[in-house]
């Protein structure tokens, strides 16, 4: 993630059906009076792909390195409750986990994530036993 802002990575139809084991972190959700948030561990390239191209960074180059479970990638995402589409989640932060730290946590393009999010963020790293940054 933390690098080139690439958009359009090559990838192989073999790319897209990865898959890999979770770490099995329950799920993670936090509802607040105007968003409910969420973080959930990508285990695809299919998935990987969607969220580097919607966080346009490189999160999905990472893709050799989480099907053999050397790193695991989360998505936080938000889901704003006054849109009237009840459901629509939209990414955040993309976090890199490895050998139980939290190595990195970058928003859109590589921007750093608002405080509100690190808290979150660093509650969840709290309950599932992460080092966090």
């Amino acid at each position: 993630m933390n690098g080139t802002r690439a958009q359009h990575f090559f990838h192989t139809a073999e790319d897209l059906k990865l898959t890999w084991r979770s770490l099995g972190f329950p799920k993670f959700r936090k509802s607040t009076p105007t968003s409910i948030y969420r973080i959930s561990e990508i285990t695809s390239g299919k998935r990987l792909l969607k969220e580097s191209r919607l966080m346009k960074h490189c999160v999905f180059s990472y893709l050799g390195m989480c099907s053999p479970g050397k790193a695991h990638i989360f998505s936080f995402s938000e889901e704003i409750k006054a849109t009237g589409k009840p459901g629509v989640r939209k990414p955040r932060v993309t976090i890199e986990v490895k050998d139980g730290k939290m190595v990195q946590a970058y928003g859109k393009n590589n921007s750093l994530p608002p405080v509100e999010f690190i808290a979150l963020i660093s509650d969840w790293c709290e309950k599932n036993g992460i080092a966090n940054l």
